[in-house]
C-alpha cells in the first residue's frame, strides 16, 4: 500500500473537515506533521511535538490558545492513530498536496525511508497518488 492511500485510510473523514480545499491542505498538513512524528522512536515525540507548538505559534502569533489546543489534541489523536494502524511504517512525508479530481480528490505524497531514525540513508524518495471519495 503506497503512503498516500495509508494517509486516506488513515485520515479521510479529519481531511473531509474542510470545507474549501485550501482548509482540506491545512488539514492534510496537520495530518502529516502527525504522521512525521509518529515515525519516531517515543522517547522523541513528545519533544517534537513541543518543537512543533513552539514554531507554529511563532509563524501564527494572531492564532488563539484555544485553536492552538485543539490542533495539538488532533496531531495526538492522528499520532495514537497512525501507530495503531501502521505501526511498521517508517515513511517520512516530504511533502503532500490535493487537489480537485473529477469529483472528488486526489492526494499526492512525496516520502522518504526513515534509516536509524533519520534520514541521512540512501537518496530514495517515493511519490503515490490515491483518490479520496
Amino acid at each position: 500500500m503506497n503512503i498516500s492511500q495509508m494517509i486516506i485510510d488513515l485520515a479521510a473523514d479529519y481531511i473531509d473537515l474542510g470545507s474549501t480545499l485550501e482548509e482540506k491542505q491545512n488539514y492534510l498538513n496537520v495530518l502529516c506533521v502527525a504522521w512525521n512524528i509518529a515515525i519516531l522512536p517515543k522517547s522523541l515525540r513528545k519533544e517534537a511535538l513541543d518543537e512543533f507548538s513552539a514554531n507554529y505559534k511563532i509563524k501564527n502569533p494572531n492564532d488563539t490558545d484555544e485553536n492552538i489546543a485543539n490542533i495539538l489534541r488532533d496531531i495526538q489523536l492522528l499520532i495514537d492513530e497512525k501507530v495503531r494502524m501502521f505501526p511498521e511504517t517508517f515513511s517520512y512525508i516530504e511533502y503532500s498536496e490535493i487537489k480537485h479530481k473529477n469529483d472528488g480528490y486526489a492526494i499526492r505524497v512525496a516520502s522518504r525511508p526513515l534509516y536509524n531514525n533519520n534520514l541521512n540513508g540512501p537518496d530514495h524518495e517515493t511519490y503515490s497518488i490515491s483518490t479520496l471519495h
